[in-house]
C-alpha cells in the first residue's frame, strides 16, 4: 500500500511539473481565457502518462530492491537510468527537426529525473522516522 501511495503522490507532482513545463515552453505572448481550461484539461492525460511511466520505469527498482536502503538504490540505479534516458531522448531528437518534439523530450527528461528524486526522497524520509 505504501508503494501505491508513493506512486500516486509522485505521479501527481510529476503531472503538475510536466503540465507547467509543456504549457510554459509552448505558450505565446497572447493568453486567452480558454487556455486556462486547456491547461486544466491537459492535466488528466499528462497524469495518466506520468503514472504509467513511473509505474514502468521507477517502481521496479523500488520493489526489486526493497531490502536495500533508499540512498543505496538511488545511488546505484539513478545514474544508469539518467544516462540511458538521456541517450534515448538525444537519439530521438537527433533524427527529427520538429521543435515541439524537442520541447516534449526536454519536459519528459526533466520530469523523469525529478520523479526519481520525489519517489526516493519520500521513501528516505519514511526510513528516517
Amino acid at each position: 500500500m505504501d508503494t501505491f501511495h508513493q506512486l500516486k503522490s509522485t505521479a501527481i507532482k510529476a503531472a503538475a511539473l510536466a503540465t507547467f513545463l509543456i504549457w510554459f515552453l509552448n505558450m505565446q505572448n497572447n493568453f486567452e481565457s480558454i487556455m486556462l481550461l486547456l491547461v486544466i484539461v491537459s492535466f488528466i492525460p499528462i497524469f495518466i502518462v506520468c503514472y504509467i511511466m513511473i509505474l514502468i520505469s521507477i517502481v521496479p527498482f523500488y520493489t526489486y530492491n526493497n531490502n536495500l536502503k533508499n540512498h543505496i538504490i538511488f545511488n546505484k540505479y539513478f545514474p544508469i537510468y539518467a544516462i540511458t534516458f538521456f541517450v534515448i531522448c538525444s537519439f530521438i531528437a537527433q533524427n527529427n527537426q520538429h521543435i515541439f518534439l524537442y520541447k516534449f523530450l526536454i519536459t519528459a527528461f526533466l520530469t523523469a529525473m525529478q520523479s526519481w528524486i520525489w519517489f526516493f526522497k519520500k521513501k528516505q524520509l519514511n526510513e528516517n522516522k
